[in-house]
């Protein structure tokens, strides 16, 4: 913040912007967000991938003496991929979350704590109830 008012206020009175560091390397936070934003991207074009796939190209079929299959796999494989891929998708939203906590802190929960609580309390009532929810 200091730096915005320091860069406004030079161009203001005239005065030439200081010279950007040209050695200077983004942080490990920047780094790692940008990774992560890379990585989550990345599955969930997969995960998208592999959902339509096994939705529109290889649904599930009564029996039969074929089984369709996509780049040499067949439905099942292809719904072992599905899940793992969302099991790591699952992991990445937590690393991403845990990235950027201070900021749901700093800024979410004090413009809407009641938005951001509540979302957070019911994505975790959402996931509970289907790890819960009896099975037969």
């Amino acid at each position: 913040m200091v730096t915005a008012e320091k860069n406004v206020l030079t161009h203001a009175t005239g005065a030439a912007k200081p010279a950007k560091s040209e050695s200077r390397s983004p942080s490990l936070n920047l780094r790692l967000n940008r990774a992560l934003n890379l990585l989550l991207y990345i599955n969930f074009c997969i995960l998208a991938g592999t959902g339509l796939l096994l939705w529109l190209r290889l649904p599930p079929r009564r029996g039969g003496p074929t089984r369709p299959e996509a780049f040499g796999l067949g439905r099942h494989e292809w719904g072992d991929i599905h899940s793992w891929l969302s099991v790591v998708f699952i992991g990445l939203i937590a690393a991403h979350l845990v990235l950027h906590w201070k900021w749901l802190r700093t800024v979410a929960a004090k413009q809407h704590p009641l938005l951001l609580w509540g979302g957070l309390i019911a994505g975790l009532a959402i996931v509970l109830a289907f790890l819960l929810a009896p099975v037969n």
